[in-house]
C-alpha cells in the first residue's frame, strides 16, 4: 500500500479536525502492507509536546512510535505515513500476522496517561477510527487496543472498554461491532485463507470472470481454500499490491469489490 498519504483528507471527510505536521507524507520506517485495522494507544505522558516523542522517538526506539496523535483539544495531529514502531510483539489479530503489526495496522497515540482523557478526546477518538476505517472500507471490528494485540504486556489505552469503544466505532459507521477479527456488520470484513461464505464467493466469482488468463477454473463454492489464495495473490502480484493473500481494503478497492 505505500503510505498513507491520504491520512488527513480520510479524518478530515470524517468531520474531524487535523494538524499536518511538516513532511509526514514521507516520514516512516518504509512502506506499509495492505493496512488491515487501526491499533488504539496512549502516549503515557499527557503533556503539549507529546506529539513530538511519536515524531521524534526515544532512547533506543526511533521515531515515528505512530502515525497520529490524538491532542487533548480533540484534534488528530498527522505524524508519518509510512511504517511507524507502535505495535511491538504481539497478536495475531485483526487479519494482521503476530508481531507483524507495524506494517498492517495503522497506530493512534491518545495524549493521555491513560487514566485522563478530556470530552474532546472521549468523542474523536472513535470518530476518528471511523473516519479512517470508512475509507478502507472495513468495519468496525478493524479497531483494537494496544492492549487487546499484547495483553498482559500493554494496558493502553488506559480507561477505555474496547467493546464499548467498537461500538461507538461501529455506530459513526452505521453498523454493529464484534470482536477484533470477526466477521462484521460496520463494513465488509477483510477475506483470507480458512474464510467462508457468500462474500467469498462473490471474491471468487469476480476472480473467475474477470481475470480468466490464471483465475478461470476457479471453483466459485465460498471457500478461501489454497486456489483461491493462489488467485488473489497473484491478482496482488500483477495490481503492485502486498502478495499476501488477504482480501483487505487496498485489495477490495483495487478488484471493485
Amino acid at each position: 500500500m505505500a503510505y498513507l498519504t491520504w491520512l488527513a483528507d480520510a479524518l478530515r471527510a470524517g468531520g474531524c479536525n487535523v494538524i499536518e505536521q511538516a513532511g509526514w507524507k514521507s516520514r516512516g520506517h518504509g512502506s506499509m502492507g495492505d493496512v488491515r485495522g487501526v491499533l488504539c494507544h496512549h502516549t503515557g505522558g499527557g503533556g503539549s509536546n507529546d506529539w513530538s516523542v511519536v515524531q521524534n522517538g526515544r532512547a533506543g526506539l526511533a521515531g515515528p512510535l505512530a502515525h497520529l496523535t490524538l491532542e487533548r483539544n480533540g484534534t488528530f495531529r498527522v505524524i508519518a505515513a509510512g511504517q511507524c514502531w507502535h505495535a511491538g510483539t504481539g497478536g495475531p489479530l485483526m487479519g494482521a500476522p503476530r508481531n507483524a503489526g507495524n506494517t498492517y495496522l495503522i497506530g493512534i497515540e491518545g495524549v493521555s496517561n491513560g487514566t485522563t482523557w478530556t470530552a474532546e478526546q472521549r468523542a474523536a477518538y472513535p470518530k476518528g477510527v471511523a473516519a479512517i476505517l470508512r475509507h478502507l472500507r472495513l468495519g468496525a471490528d478493524r479497531c483494537a487496543g494496544h492492549k487487546e494485540w499484547a495483553p498482559g504486556r500493554k494496558p493502553d489505552p488506559g480507561n477505555w472498554d474496547m467493546s464499548q469503544f467498537r461500538r461507538t466505532v461501529a455506530e459513526h459507521l452505521g453498523g454493529v461491532a464484534p470482536s477484533p477479527g470477526a466477521p462484521n456488520g460496520g463494513g465488509p470484513r477483510s477475506l483470507h485463507r480458512g474464510d467462508k461464505g457468500d462474500d467469498v464467493k462473490v471474491l471468487q466469482q469476480r476472480l473467475k470472470s474477470a481475470y480468466a488468463a490464471y483465475a478461470g477454473n476457479l471453483v466459485v463454492d465460498g471457500d478461501f481454500g489454497p486456489a483461491t489464495e493462489a488467485a488473489v495473490k497473484e491478482f496482488q502480484r500483477r495490481s503492485k499490491l502486498t502478495a499476501d493473500g488477504v482480501v483487505g481494503g487496498a485489495t477490495r478497492a483495487a478488484l471493485r469489490l
